[in-house]
């Protein structure tokens, strides 16, 4: 994926990996506090290769949006802050009664 940069810790070595990006640098931790502030969403957890491809995106949400619109806007929060593109279908989307 172009555009694409992500930074965390090897579970074998620990020692932090990377890829680089045009738009600048940016962490898992980053994208998840990014996707936490959509609306409706409780929590997500992105998941990436070593390589830095985006593997899985999990949200959970509460009331406030659709699954199909918190999925539409997970893939526009990341493209628009971060100029990643996701495949709709490595976003899944789990519904609770509790509200952020």
């Amino acid at each position: 994926m172009s555009g694409l940069f992500i930074r965390f810790s090897d579970p074998v070595t620990g020692r932090d990996e990377s890829s680089d990006s045009r738009n600048g640098a940016w962490t898992i931790d980053g994208a998840e506090r990014l996707l936490g502030s959509l609306k409706g969403v409780v929590s997500a957890r992105v998941v990436a290769r070593s390589s830095g491809e985006i593997e899985e995106i999990h949200i959970l949400m509460g009331e406030g949006a659709t699954p199909k619109q918190t999925v539409r806007n997970v893939e526009s929060a990341l493209r628009a802050q971060y100029d990643v593109n996701v495949d709709h279908r490595k976003i899944s989307v789990a519904q609770t009664e509790v509200s952020p």
